[in-house]
């Protein structure tokens, strides 16, 4: 398994030119130079230590076998390590605002789909709890399909099939809460049309049985009325 290798310094790319340049090798004397500048950011106010970055460029110009009585090429070397030292922390210093930046667009674009999703299910819950209201076979009949086709994948389940507590937990329940309420008034409204179907028939056989007495009551009348006619 490879292990993973650390990022290259800000500072590695240039010494391997800069250094053979004044005379010196680049990989002996480069990590001199390399361990005054940290590769991790470095905060606006942090400085490197002027005193220390100085002796190190003596020790490096004392040892140069080309430029060892030219102070001006290392003035030059130690700006330049300024330089680019300045232009890392800027370019890090963006880099973690653009981070942040994108963290935050996708905080708030989580929190728009969050809060849309919510929105649509307090609107289910809306159009069910209105229709709950009204017990009409096509009020119920619209409502049991909602409730047959409509799917809520927000909503996460555990290995068992039970709900994950989340955000939509409380919204769920009640969606849950009026499905009961649904099926009751399902089953009032049954019994309600059963009901006024043996009132109706109950009334239909009540007219019928007056029909009959006052047939049977017309027709003692007639008996009545032709006997007293023969007398």
């Amino acid at each position: 398994m490879n292990a993973i290798s650390e990022p290259e310094h800000y500072l590695s790319s240039f010494l391997q030119s800069a250094l053979p340049a004044l005379g010196l090798d680049s990989d002996t004397y480069g990590p001199y130079l390399l361990g005054l500048f940290p590769l991790e950011e470095v905060d606006e106010t942090e400085e490197i230590d002027e005193e220390e970055l100085q002796n190190v460029l003596e020790l490096l110009q004392g040892s140069s076998e080309t430029h060892a009585d030219q102070n001006e090429a290392f003035v030059a070397l130690k700006a330049e390590l300024m330089l680019r030292k300045e232009q890392y922390r800027m370019d890090s210093t963006r880099k973690a605002e653009q981070l942040k930046t994108e963290a935050i667009k996708l905080q708030e674009e989580q929190k728009r789909r969050s809060a849309e999703e919510v929105e649509r299910l307090r609107r289910t819950m809306d159009e069910k709890k209105t229709m709950i209201d009204d017990d009409t076979p096509d009020k119920l009949l619209k409502l049991r399909l909602i409730q047959q086709y409509a799917y809520d994948d927000s909503i996460q389940y555990d290995s068992k099939g039970d709900p994950i507590e989340t955000e939509n937990t409380t919204i769920s329940e009640n969606i849950n809460r009026l499905n009961k309420e649904l099926e009751m008034k399902e089953r009032q409204a049954h019994l309600k049309k059963d009901s006024e179907k043996t009132k109706k028939t109950a009334r239909e056989e009540t007219a019928k049985q007056n029909l009959m007495k006052a047939q049977a009551k017309e027709e003692r009348r007639q008996r009545a009325t032709k006997g007293e006619r023969k007398r």
